[in-house]
């Protein structure tokens, strides 16, 4: 027998940035002067639960915010007319529908 553990899947983590997000439609809008934008990406991760991910923003390499975001709430917030969720205390606002086809297309293939 072989001890019991349980094969862990391996967590994917994938970095995007600020000017791959503003031409995929998923950045509406975010707060940060134009000249600092190259600074700016998004860490996202499958988390351990399926269909929940971690998104952390960096600025400059120095984490500002991580929220948790579960693809279920994401697409019953679309299906009810949503379109935009913010963050950065509404500094930085995604569209809804291109960060589910993001996550769709990295996570859930």
């Amino acid at each position: 027998k072989r001890g019991g553990k349980k094969k862990r899947r391996k967590i994917k983590q994938t970095k995007f940035k600020y000017s791959q997000l503003k031409k995929d439609g998923v950045i509406l809008h975010i707060a940060v002067p134009k000249s600092q934008l190259h600074s700016v990406s998004f860490k996202i991760s499958e988390t351990d639960t399926k269909g929940t991910f971690n998104v952390k923003v960096y600025f400059a390499s120095i984490k500002v915010e991580a929220v948790t975001l579960e693809l279920d709430n994401l697409l019953e917030r679309h299906y009810n007319g949503d379109s935009q969720i913010s963050l950065l205390d509404g500094r930085c606002i995604l569209h809804i529908n291109f960060l589910i086809h993001i996550l769709n297309s990295f996570y859930l293939k």
